[in-house]
């Protein structure tokens, strides 16, 4: 599973969804075997977890109840199902 997350409607199947905060190729969340990840592509505005920014090309695990968010303005609550 992948999802890429940005306003460039070629990149992101969300992009029409996204304000103007978000960069065009602003993050894309992922799944590996150990769990659910996203990773900061790079913009003025950054990938938060938690609050907390992310560096360009940094990526960090998600854990059930973490915030992400796109920007200041674009936030989510991650919430983990049994995958079984």
């Amino acid at each position: 599973m992948r999802l890429q997350i940005g306003r460039e409607p070629e990149f992101s199947p969300i992009a029409a969804r996204l304000c103007d905060y978000v960069s065009r190729r602003h993050a894309v969340i992922f799944w590996q075997e150990d769990g659910l990840y996203v990773r900061h592509l790079g913009s003025s505005n950054p990938t938060y977890v938690n609050e907390r920014p992310l560096a360009i090309g940094e990526t960090t695990k998600l854990a059930d109840g973490d915030r992400l968010g796109f920007s200041r303005h674009e936030m989510a609550r991650i919430t983990m199902r049994d995958r079984t």
